[in-house]
């Protein structure tokens, strides 16, 4: 906690510093070589560049001492002094995105720069090791290398019985949409030069075109433009395979957090490589690290990436920056058995520590051998969808993932058995691909584990198996086999990790049975004797009630007169029926739903102006809750609002 206030203590200074780097006139590597009449401007400002909509845009530089500077595009025109150093900064306004190329004029006296193609859009910034560094001539390498290669085992089995990962890439046909930036690595280490066009912005008219671009950048601005309409995208990557966290933060953070160190690659990758390409205005950041990492101390990668993401932002002018992070796949080789499941669970535990950080499971994806899995696409599509709504707050528009990826909510037990009911949030509801069901442990001392050897689907929201034991968790290994199965939501996202969650015990089942309806709750409910639940039904249109029965027993269904506690199993059966066709009521009896308000004979209330006491979507036991939805036993009675079946 001390840490973790002092270095927000610090963040005003941290901007500071780099800002005062970013534009030191001194700082001759700062700005792009090359440059005439007077103006110099950092490499992110090039031909083919997007400018991020809906933000204002700052366009700096330098110039003259106390020369007058003129910025123009699409007709703005923004003007300013440079100051005594020459440092000139304006603000173009808001606006909307566009796909037609057009010019941004940069004059000072009679000094002039001209950027063509710029295109309004969506921008990001991608950042860390191989796999966001990787580029198409890599991975093009790399499948070819697995599938001639028998010794990659389970790897050559995968890749042979599946059409080559390009082609998706292939099959795209709006490249005039999408833009890449690569920095140039400084320095080159670990045996891998710097290759193709760097440091300015790229355009493409196909996937050829684009060898030396990293794939994951590739794909997230693909599936991120198809999703918001086929607008532009630009994403500018600074990554290097094989660095570490400690080489992206700042010379400040070094010093606090490896004081005395002397580590010669602490903040190199930092000062060699983002600051010198040059800060801009974008939407958010794409983090893809921790391969080099797993074998380190975690709690020192925890105080890293919150100094990352503090020194990232404060870099980009922007505190609030969304980052997305991708949580790491399968991988395992001889000097990392066992390692890559806690570093996951730190992983998800960032998340919940660091405001607006979002994190993208791939747990079903990735290769046991190679450390570069191919399936960039499909784990960018699920980074586009969590962009999707939590960055940009839009609603499911049909097509692939969306949101983040479900986790449990709740384990239960009824008291006396080992049968275990595993219910999630960010799902509405969950389906088991085909394969072996694996993956749980159970634990009591947190020491020693047992497998838990089967799970099956019960229910359209829950899980069971069978255990006697306290704790459970979820994809603890490093890798499992090609034909486990994985537990999915609507969007076809996968149930992440979990370690050591605890089982809450319960007294009685509540079960719901429902024909031509359905509930905004559960189908099945744990509680503890003498609380009670809540629930709406919610039948399909054109539906009437046939009946409503608890424990066999026929039920009034509309008076609001009855209040059940939970005193033993209960079985609630509700049934409707196709209405039948009626004659038109007049007017004056034409009241909620065809029935007099006052009427206490009404069986169905309207939704619209009825507030149900069969409302809410109880999750069991009474103290689990859920971001955005309010769990908890309430009160089962005898009125239930009705209204049209929901979408899913």
């Amino acid at each position: 906690m001390k840490m973790k206030f002092f270095r927000k203590f610090a963040a005003l200074a941290a901007t500071a510093a780099a800002i005062a780097v970013c534009w030191n006139p001194l700082c001759a590597s700062v700005y792009a070589e090359g440059l005439e009449n007077g103006i110099k401007m950092n490499t992110i400002f090039s031909d083919h560049m997007v400018l991020q909509r809906d933000k204002k845009v700052e366009i700096y530089g330098e110039t003259a001492a106390g020369a007058s500077v003129k910025v123009t595009f699409k007709g703005q025109e923004k003007t300013c002094t440079a100051d005594s150093d020459g440092i000139f900064s304006v603000y173009l306004d808001e606006m909307e995105a566009d796909a037609q190329g057009s010019v941004l004029t940069v004059t000072s006296g009679s000094s002039r720069l001209d950027f063509s193609d710029v295109l309004v859009g969506e921008v990001y910034y991608g950042s860390g090791q191989s796999n966001m560094a990787y580029p198409f001539e890599e991975h093009t390498y790399a499948e070819s290398v697995i599938k001639n290669d028998p010794s990659y085992g389970e790897d050559y089995e995968k890749y042979n019985n599946q059409p080559s990962y390009l082609e998706n890439y292939k099959r795209y046909g709006k490249y005039h949409l999408l833009r890449f930036y690569m920095q140039k690595m400084m320095p080159e280490t670990n045996g891998v030069n710097n290759k193709g066009v760097q440091n300015t912005w790229l355009e493409a008219e196909s996937v050829e075109d684009l060898n030396y671009v990293s794939v994951t950048a590739v794909a997230y601005a693909i599936h991120l433009s198809e999703k918001l309409g086929d607008i532009p995208v630009g994403v500018a990557v600074a990554a290097v395979g094989g660095s570490q966290i400690h080489e992206w933060i700042s010379p400040d953070s070094a010093a606090e957090i490896f004081p005395g160190s002397g580590n010669s690659t602490l903040s190199q990758r930092y000062t060699d490589m983002l600051v010198p390409m040059g800060r801009f205005t974008c939407r958010g950041i794409l983090w893809y690290q921790g391969e080099s990492d797993v074998y380190g101390d975690l709690e020192t990668y925890r105080d890293c990436f919150t100094a990352w993401t503090e020194d990232t932002r404060s870099f980009f002018g922007n505190g609030d920056l969304p980052i997305i992070l991708f949580q790491l796949p399968q991988y395992e080789d001889s000097g990392c058995k066992g390692l890559w499941a806690p570093f996951r669970q730190l992983q998800e535990e960032l998340v919940t520590e660091n405001d607006n950080v979002y994190l993208v499971c791939g747990i079903d994806l990735g290769d046991h051998t190679n450390i570069h899995p191919l399936e960039k696409w499909e784990f960018c599509e699920r980074a586009a969808g969590l962009a999707l709504e939590y960055i940009y707050g839009e609603e499911y528009g049909g097509s692939g993932s969306y949101g983040k990826s479900p986790a449990v909510s709740g384990l239960y037990r009824k008291k006396g058995t080992k049968r275990v009911y595993m219910r999630f949030d960010g799902a509405s509801e969950i389906s088991v691909s085909e394969g072996i069901t694996r993956g749980l442990i159970a634990t009591t001392n947190r020491q020693s584990y047992a497998e838990i050897d089967r799970f099956e689907q019960v229910d359209s929201d829950t899980i069971a198996f069978d255990t006697g034991l306290k704790y459970i968790g979820y994809l603890q290994n490093n890798i499992f086999g090609y034909d486990t199965a994985f537990i999915y939501n609507e969007y076809g996202l996968p149930v992440g990790p979990f370690a050591d969650r605890e089982v809450t015990s319960y007294d009685f089942d509540v079960t719901l049975t429902l024909e031509g309806c359905e509930t905004d709750g559960f189908e099945r409910y744990f509680a503890m004797d003498g609380e009670e639940i809540s629930f709406r039904i919610i039948p399909e249109e054109g539906y009437e009630l046939d009946s409503f029965t608890i424990n066999g027993e026929e039920r009034p269904f509309g008076d609001g007169s009855a209040v059940f506690e939970i005193r033993e199993d209960t079985s609630v059966v509700c049934r409707f029926r196709p209405a039948e066709t009626q004659p038109p009521e007049s007017s004056d009896s034409d009241s909620g739903n065809g029935a007099d308000a006052s009427d206490g004979d009404s069986e169905i209330s309207s939704s619209e102006n009825t507030e149900s006491i069969f409302s809410g979507s109880g999750g069991g036991c009474g103290s689990a809750t859920v971001p955005s939805i309010a769990f908890g036993l309430l009160s089962l009675f005898g009125t239930i609002a009705l209204e049209g079946k929901r979408r899913k």
